[in-house]
């Protein structure tokens, strides 16, 4: 039987939810199949009509996400990938989140995607949907969803 490999491993995050459970999850598959780690951040918070691409080389970015300290929460990321002995590229997009992950998880060949499990409510998924299950659904490659160990957020 040919075990696959995860050559390519696209992790998206949110600043909402517990992201150390679900980039440790990421950072070991990665070490056992020694590819290439992608984190992508899409803020689908405010009105649009496309998704322009923001990175940089230097994986350094600033966030303006509401009340969200999102800068906090890249430097534990960033902290937690040092840590780990661990290079990521880091991808920030504007617009839809499950659609703009699926379109990178294309563009960049993901072999796996790696997602966090959220706590909604149904009142929420009626409004807003659910972009995991979006994600579980559409996605061009495996999808693995980290469940949530702790009760903090990042």
């Amino acid at each position: 039987m040919k075990t696959a490999e995860f050559e390519t491993i696209l992790v998206a995050i949110d600043f909402l939810e517990a992201n150390p459970d679900v980039v440790a999850t990421a950072i070991g598959l990665n070490k056992i199949h020694g590819g290439k780690l992608w984190l992508v951040y899409a803020d689908d918070s405010a009105p649009y009509f496309h998704s322009p691409e923001r990175e940089d080389a230097s994986g350094t970015a600033t966030l303006d996400t509401g009340s969200i300290d999102t800068n906090a929460a890249l430097a534990k990321i960033r902290k937690q990938l040092s840590k780990a002995e661990t290079a990521a590229k880091f991808v920030l997009l504007d617009g839809p989140a499950a659609e703009n992950i699926l379109e990178k998880a294309v563009e960049i060949g993901a072999d796996l995607i790696v997602i966090g499990a959220h706590r909604h409510g149904r009142l929420y998924h009626i409004l807003f949907g659910d972009t995991g299950d979006e994600i579980m659904r559409r996605a061009p490659c495996p999808v693995l969803v980290v469940p949530r160990k702790s009760g903090k957020n990042a």
